[in-house]
């Protein structure tokens, strides 16, 4: 197994599905098209990977009818290419690996109505860590989609939960720019700083009820120490909601259900940076009334313009 061929089956069992252009961007960012599909179609021919079409995509046209387009190919990890992982020994044993997403190559492939969501999920974690690694400060990732939690009675399933581990006297790259430093358990030093996200996409339809008692578990698990001992610390809520006045009908359940919630919230529309990703997308705070714009990054960098400049060194390939 090539160093490429490994980076592809992790980031798929941790993101769970991604789109053949989003693969490309993660791990293949110094390289042609033509390799991502020689990577990929070596793998399927292995069985450790699968794939099957895009799913049809409304589209709006200038007459203001719309037309379904049809999106790039998707891929997963196999039951196989898990398994592959624990041989090679790739993945440090227990939660993580336990959660890692492989799916039964002779199961049926995920219906549409199910991708949308979880191309949501992944094409948001997949965005925020390609921007991430680009600063020479990142020294480790962790990321999982759909993870299931249970605490006594209680059972939570929550979008992804990423993780983005930085040394801020790290000033220079140590590896090459596509690789994606997944953190497998190295110890935590004073002097790093940690982002903890918990992402949740909400689909415009559940009720305040619903919502409000979301809101209220993640009260009850972070003050628990449920999230410390399951992911090292509690993750700040993240919420991706639908465009329009859903958003403030959601931060409005939020901040009923959790008062003093830290949880942030973004539309589809409006998450993903032109330049920066969704790492620097338009955010803002719940709990406040009115809200206020926020970022993921917090007080470890202060602006967008401070992080270009701190990126600008970036290359995909091996460091200068």
């Amino acid at each position: 197994m090539s160093d490429r061929e490994t980076a592809v089956l992790r980031a798929l069992g941790r993101m769970g599905v991604l789109h053949a252009p989003v693969l490309h961007a993660l791990v293949f960012a110094d390289a042609a098209r033509r390799s991502v599909q020689r990577y990929t179609s070596r793998l399927l021919q292995r069985n450790l990977i699968w794939r099957r079409a895009g799913f049809a995509l409304p589209t709006a046209r200038p007459d203001g009818h719309t037309h379904p387009i049809r999106t790039p190919d998707v891929y997963g990890l196999t039951a196989d290419g898990k398994a592959e992982l624990e041989r090679l020994q790739l993945e440090p044993q227990g939660g993580e690996f336990e959660r890692l997403i492989g799916r039964d190559r002779r199961a049926p492939l995920p219906a549409d109505a199910t991708l949308v969501a979880d191309m949501l999920i992944s094409s948001w974690c997949a965005s925020v860590i390609d921007e991430a690694r680009r600063a020479p400060m990142l020294v480790g990732v962790t990321c999982q989609a759909r993870p299931t939690i249970v605490a006594g009675e209680f059972r939570q399933a929550i979008g992804a939960v990423l993780t983005l581990i930085f040394d801020p006297q790290q000033r220079s790259y140590m590896r090459p720019g596509w690789q994606i430093p997944w953190f497998d358990g190295e110890t935590v030093k004073d002097r790093y700083r940690v982002v903890r996200l918990a992402l949740e996409v909400d689909n415009g339809r559940a009720a305040s009820a619903a919502i409000i008692e979301q809101a209220q578990l993640y009260t009850r698990f972070s003050q628990g120490g449920v999230y410390t001992a399951v992911f090292g610390g509690a993750p700040r809520p993240v919420i991706l909601a639908p465009p329009g006045d859903r958003g403030p009908i959601v931060a409005a359940a939020w901040a009923r259900g959790w008062p003093e919630t830290p949880a942030i919230l973004s539309s589809t529309a409006r998450v993903q940076h032109p330049q920066h990703g969704a790492l620097w997308g338009t955010y803002y705070t719940v709990k406040d009334t009115p809200a206020q714009q926020t970022t993921l990054l917090g007080g470890l960098v202060p602006s967008v313009e401070q992080w270009a400049q701190m990126t600008a060194g970036w290359r995909p390939g091996a460091p200068a």
